[in-house]
């Protein structure tokens, strides 16, 4: 993650940790990758079921 992508997520979360749910306002500013992560997160606030997949997902080593 570069640094304006770094600064475009925190200001995101920042406005959405004050308030903001605009969706779209929200993942403007934000690249491809950003914006699936906080996609998800708006996803789980607004039905926390739909991330029980993740708390499923079986373990895996990364190095083998």
């Amino acid at each position: 993650m570069n640094q304006a992508n770094a600064t475009a997520m925190a200001k995101a979360l920042s406005r959405l940790r004050a308030g903001e749910s605009a969706t779209d306002a929200l993942l403007d500013q934000l690249n491809c990758w950003d914006d699936l992560i906080l996609s998800t997160i708006l996803q789980g606030l607004a039905d926390p079921a739909s991330l029980d997949w993740l708390c499923s997902a079986p373990d895996q080593d990364p190095t083998g």
